[in-house]
């Protein structure tokens, strides 16, 4: 029995061909693979269906099943303090220090409590520049991440 051999096909199976996760897309390298669970703060920015629809509701629920499908991670309640913090309303202050002490308080029980605190750090001047400064709240998480403690974020 002969079967057709296409010699172009070879390209497909040796070190040239992307399989998935690829890297970036040849047509457009702005679409690229982006790995939501080491860096979901690239949820909002990465996602084709934000962009268009940027809608607070939906990248918020987007969020919360990030948090249910990976309960332990901090860095998906952090990432919503940050979306919560770029909204102009007065509640928006109490929104963020809730998620940000959900993301302490697993942070503490993950053993990754100085981890966020280097990344509160650096984010300090930055996305929560209004948290950092006149609000007591931030020196209560700051130093509950430095003692591991998380009755300090009651």
């Amino acid at each position: 029995m002969y079967i057709y051999n296409d010699p172009d096909d070879d390209a497909y199976f040796n070190e040239t061909s992307r399989s998935h996760p690829w890297s970036w897309s040849e047509s457009d390298p702005a679409n690229r693979y982006v790995d939501f669970r080491s860096h979901p703060e690239l949820i909002e920015e990465s996602l084709e269906d934000f962009k268009p629809f940027s809608d607070r509701s939906a990248i918020l629920q987007a969020f919360a099943r990030a948090e249910k499908q990976y309960p332990s991670d901090y860095r998906f309640p952090y990432e919503r303090a940050k979306l919560a913090i770029k909204e102009s309303e007065s509640h928006s202050h109490d929104e963020a220090f809730s998620a940000l002490s959900l993301a302490a308080e697993m942070a503490i029980n993950s053993g990754k409590a100085h981890e966020m605190l280097d990344d509160l750090k650096a984010d300090k001047g930055g996305d929560f520049h209004k948290l950092s400064h006149g609000h007591h709240e931030w020196a209560h998480l700051a130093e509950a991440l430095k003692s591991r403690d998380t009755s300090l974020l009651k």
